[in-house]
C-alpha cells in the first residue's frame, strides 16, 4: 500500500541519527586519519552508520517522502603527483567516501515540530 500526504498512521520504529564521534570512540580510534593511513588498513574501508532504527510507538500524519543516507564507508586514498604533459597533477592524500547505502523514508509528523523518518515497513495505516 502506498501512503498519501495527510494519512494518519501508527509507527513502530524510526531512523535516529547516530553520532559519528561515538562510533569512532567505540572502536578505540584516537586519530581516524592516522588509523586509515596505517598498514593494517591498507586498501580496506571503515563503515559508519549515519542513521539507525530505533523502536518507538507513536501515531502521526504523513507529511512527505525523502531519501536518506543510512550507512557509508571511508577509506584513505594516496596517489603520487602525475606529469600529464601540460602540467603536473597534484599529489592526492585524503580520506574519501567509497560507498553509501540509501533508504527511502516517509516523514511522519508526530508532535509539534517533530518529524520522524520512517521506513515503509514500519508504518501501519489508521485512517
Amino acid at each position: 500500500m502506498k501512503y498519501e500526504l495527510g494519512d494518519k498512521v501508527q509507527i513502530n520504529s524510526h531512523w535516529k541519527k547516530c553520532d559519528f564521534y561515538d562510533q569512532v570512540k567505540q572502536r578505540d580510534i584516537d586519530d581516524l586519519d592516522e588509523y586509515l593511513k596505517s598498514d593494517e588498513m591498507a586498501g580496506a574501508t571503515l563503515s559508519f552508520d549515519k542513521y539507525r532504527k530505533s523502536l518507538i510507538n507513536e501515531t502521526g500524519v504523513i507529511v512527505g517522502m525523502r531519501q536518506i543516507k543510512t550507512r557509508y564507508e571511508l577509506w584513505h586514498v594516496y596517489q603520487d603527483g602525475i606529469d600529464v604533459g601540460v602540467g603536473i597533477m597534484p599529489e592526492i592524500d585524503r580520506i574519501e567516501q567509497e560507498s553509501a547505502t540509501y533508504e527511502r523514508v516517509y516523514l511522519v509528523a508526530t508532535r509539534m515540530n517533530c518529524l520522524r523518518k520512517v521506513s515503509f515497513e514500519d508504518i501501519v495505516f489508521i485512517s
